[in-house]
């Protein structure tokens, strides 16, 4: 922080009188109604700070400096750090701020200034602070100072977000039916598929146990119309038999004979897929 630069240019008087006005008016531009986005807004704050902090030390060039940025960015106005040719730095001092810049350059260009506004407006207006403290060179605590701020920023603004955790997958509610089982001619009694087909029936009865079920018996059309409506009734209790204890739901038992086929044929024909019971959860 340059102590009473420029005096042999400007008196004392002189500078404090432009200090109330124009880019040397800290208070008002500190406090302007900020027209940018995020990160503008960001700079202004960050660059109002670096201009009060070098009036203090009266520093007024560099708090002009400060300020005209502060000022831009509260325009909405677009601008990067300074440029080097911008400060008359050591030169053993130039490789390294050069590779700070190009690097802050990089993580703005690549979209860093939206999606981390924060971090990026602290770590440009930190780098130009740590050019204009290089640039004096004499108070090493505040190089460091700027130099570790930029640092600090930057590694947050390069930081890979974290990947998302894949979502979990939603559970699947089993089908509410109709479950088939399908039975050998002129039988009710349940076969191997059969079961397999009740044990569906008894996981899925976990996601519906308020539900009731239909058990609904059906034949084929071979045989004569009332024999066939015994068989469907015997069918249908021969899976509620097979339910019962085995899940918490209320059991209905009907049967349609063989007037509902699912395959239509003419009278008298065998067909297994119309030897069915239906079950439903309603």
């Amino acid at each position: 922080m340059k102590l009473f630069k420029n005096l042999s240019v400007l008196g004392v008087s002189a500078l404090m009188l432009a200090a109330c006005s124009g880019v040397y008016d800290l208070e008002g531009v500190r406090n302007m109604k900020s027209t940018g986005n995020i990160f503008q807004k960001g700079l202004h704050a960050e660059y109002a700070q670096l201009a009060a902090d070098e009036a203090a030390e009266s520093d007024w060039a560099d708090a002009g400096t400060f300020n005209t940025r502060a000022m831009m960015a509260a325009q909405g106005k677009s601008f990067g750090p300074e440029n080097m040719n911008a400060r008359n730095i050591p030169a053993n001092k130039v490789g390294e701020l050069s590779s700070a810049r190009a690097r802050l350059v990089r993580a703005l260009d690549a979209g860093g200034a939206k999606s981390k506004p924060g971090p990026a407006s602290r770590a440009q207006a930190m780098f130009d602070c740590w050019m204009q403290e290089q640039e004096e060179n004499f108070q090493p605590e505040d190089i460091a100072r700027c130099r570790a701020a930029f640092e600090l920023a930057m590694k947050e603004l390069e930081a890979k977000p974290m990947a998302k955790p894949a979502p979990k997958p939603m559970m699947k509610m089993p089908n509410k039916g109709p479950y088939v089982i399908l039975f050998d001619f002129d039988k009710s009694s349940l076969n191997k598929a059969a079961n397999e087909v009740i044990a569906q029936i008894v996981a899925a009865s976990k996601s519906y146990s308020s539900a009731r079920i239909d058990i609904t018996g059906h034949t084929d059309r071979a045989g004569d119309a009332g024999y066939n409506a015994g068989l469907a009734d015997a069918r249908a209790k021969a899976v509620a038999a097979a339910l019962k204890g085995k899940v918490s739901n209320n059991l209905r038992v009907l049967n349609y004979g063989e007037w509902t086929n699912w395959i239509n044929t003419d009278d008298g024909v065998k067909q297994q897929l119309n030897r069915r019971v239906e079950v439903v959860f309603k």
